[in-house]
C-alpha cells in the first residue's frame, strides 16, 4: 500500500475510486502510520462532496514512533445523486503529539487521500483517450483508443475516425477503427495502426472524432516518427575581444527514438575562402529526443580582427549534419582606452600652461 506523507504522519492509499450504483454499500480500508520517534494520535475526518454519505470507523488512532494502523471507511449511497461526474471527497488524518494519558496539546500536520465517487451522466456520455507510439521512420504507429461509457445508458454503436496532422498542421491521413457497443459503466479499448512509410521525420498531431448513437466526441494526442538525425537548433557566441578565449555553444537535439554516443562538432573558421582555424567541442551521448549542448572554445590571441564565417559540422552515427554562422572579432585597443590615454598627457599640458601663464603674468 502507497502512503502520502508529510514530515510526521502518513496516509494510503492515495486515491480510491468508486462507481456509484443505487444504494450501494462498500467497505474500504486504509491505513495511517507515524513516521517520527515519539508517540502520535492521528485524527481522521472527511470532507467534500457526498461527505454525508461517508463514515469513519473512529475518531482517532494513537501511534507509537514507526507503527501503522488500519481503519475502514464505509461508504453508504443513496438511490440517486444530481452531480454527475467525478465527486470529490478527501479522507485525512492530522497529527497531534501525545503529551500524556489524558490528552494530546497542538495539532501540527496533516495528510489526506483521495476518494472519488463516479456517478454517471444522464442519457449516453462518454470519456476517451487516444495514445500513440513514437516509432522510428518507416514503422508502424499504433493508436490505442480508450474509451468509457460514464453515462446512464447502453451505447449500441460508436467508431472514430483518426485524422493525423504534420507539424505544418496539414492532414495527411485518415484511419477509421472498428465499431464497438459498450454497456454503462464499462471501459473498452480501439486499437488502430497507421503505416509512416512516406511520412517524414517530426511531431505529429493525432485527433480522433468519435460518433456514438448520434453524439460525438473528440481525443486528441502527439506522436513522433524518428530518424537517424541531429538537429543544431542555436549557436551562441560569448562576448570576447581579440587575444581572449571564445566560448561556442551549439544547442542540438536528437530526432532518433534511441541513443546516440559520440555526437561531436567540427568547427571550421574561414576569412573569406581562406581556412584559418579548426576547434573540436567535446562529445555528448543524446538520449530519444534528447536536447543538449555541445561546446568549444576559440583561442584568438592569434587571429586578427574582423569578420569569419564559421561552419559547425556535427558528426554522430556515421553521418553529418551542418550549420553556418558569422563571428567578429573585434580588438582589445578600443577608441574609448585611446581616448583616454591620449587625454591624460593633454590635461597635464594645459594644466602646466595655465600655470606658467599664471606665474609669468
Amino acid at each position: 500500500m502507497v502512503i502520502e506523507n508529510s514530515s510526521a504522519i502518513g496516509i494510503g492509499p492515495p486515491k480510491v475510486e468508486v462507481d456509484f450504483q443505487p444504494n450501494l454499500n462498500k467497505e474500504i480500508t486504509f491505513m495511517v502510520l507515524n513516521q517520527i520517534s515519539i508517540p502520535i494520535r492521528a485524527e481522521l475526518y472527511v470532507r467534500g462532496d457526498l461527505a454525508e454519505y461517508i463514515t469513519l470507523e473512529k475518531e482517532y488512532i494513537d501511534l507509537d514512533p514507526g507503527k501503522s494502523a488500519t481503519f475502514q471507511v464505509y461508504i453508504t449511497l443513496p438511490s440517486k445523486i444530481d452531480t454527475p461526474g467525478p465527486n470529490n471527497l478527501r479522507i485525512g488524518a492530522l497529527e497531534s503529539q501525545i503529551t500524556s494519558e489524558a490528552g494530546t496539546v497542538g495539532a501540527k500536520a496533516g495528510v489526506e487521500s483521495k476518494l472519488i465517487i463516479n456517478v454517471p451522466y444522464e442519457g449516453k456520455y462518454i470519456k476517451a483517450d487516444l495514445k500513440a507510439t513514437d516509432i522510428k521512420k518507416g514503422e508502424i504507429v499504433d493508436f490505442t483508443l480508450s474509451i468509457s461509457n460514464i453515462g446512464e445508458e447502453y451505447i449500441a454503436d460508436l467508431d472514430a475516425s483518426i485524422e493525423i496532422y504534420d507539424s505544418d498542421d496539414e492532414k495527411i491521413a485518415t484511419i477509421k477503427t472498428d465499431s464497438i457497443s459498450i454497456s454503462s459503466g464499462e471501459k473498452k479499448d480501439i486499437a488502430a495502426k497507421w503505416s509512416s512509410e512516406d511520412a517524414e521525420a517530426g511531431i505529429y498531431n493525432a485527433i480522433a472524432k468519435i460518433t456514438y448513437d448520434g453524439n460525438a466526441k473528440e481525443a486528441e494526442t502527439k506522436f513522433r516518427i524518428g530518424d537517424v538525425l541531429i538537429e543544431i537548433l542555436d549557436v551562441s557566441i560569448s562576448k570576447f575581444k581579440k587575444g581572449e578565449i571564445a566560448g561556442i555553444s551549439l544547442s542540438v537535439q536528437s530526432k532518433w527514438n534511441e541513443e546516440i554516443k559520440d555526437v561531436f562538432a567540427d568547427i571550421e573558421i574561414y576569412q573569406g575562402d581562406e581556412l584559418v582555424d579548426s576547434i573540436e567541442t567535446n562529445k555528448i551521448t543524446l538520449g530519444s529526443w534528447e536536447k543538449k549542448t555541445l561546446n568549444a572554445y576559440w583561442n584568438t590571441a592569434n587571429i586578427k580582427k574582423g569578420d569569419y564565417t564559421a561552419k559547425a559540422v556535427l558528426n554522430y552515427a556515421n553521418q553529418t549534419t551542418y550549420k553556418e554562422f558569422g563571428i567578429e572579432v573585434k580588438s582589445g585597443f578600443e577608441f574609448g582606452t585611446i581616448t583616454i590615454i591620449i587625454s591624460i598627457p593633454v590635461l597635464f599640458f594645459i594644466l602646466w600652461w595655465i600655470f606658467w601663464a599664471k606665474k609669468i603674468l
